[in-house]
């Protein structure tokens, strides 16, 4: 399994695990889980896919907001 293979596993259990824990405030629910530590274990080498994974969530967002703001000019016409 290739370096990106394992973050991408790392990531996806570490959103599942986020996700059960989004009630919390605080970072440590968050961080106390072992996809997080495979992914701290991984080191530097895996900034480049962090990077990426990151762009690919802000593309997400700006969709999103994109065409909520297209449905909020169908509804109320602004």
């Amino acid at each position: 399994m290739t370096i990106e293979e394992k973050f991408d596993e790392a990531v996806a259990e570490w959103k599942v695990h986020c996700e059960k824990n989004a009630i919390h405030s605080t970072p440590g629910p968050y961080l106390n889980c072992e996809a997080y530590r495979k992914l701290a274990a991984m080191g530097t080498e895996i900034l480049p896919f962090v990077r990426d994974e990151l762009n690919r969530e802000y593309e997400t967002e700006l969709r999103y907001e994109n065409e909520l703001n297209r449905l909020k000019i169908k509804v109320f016409g602004t």
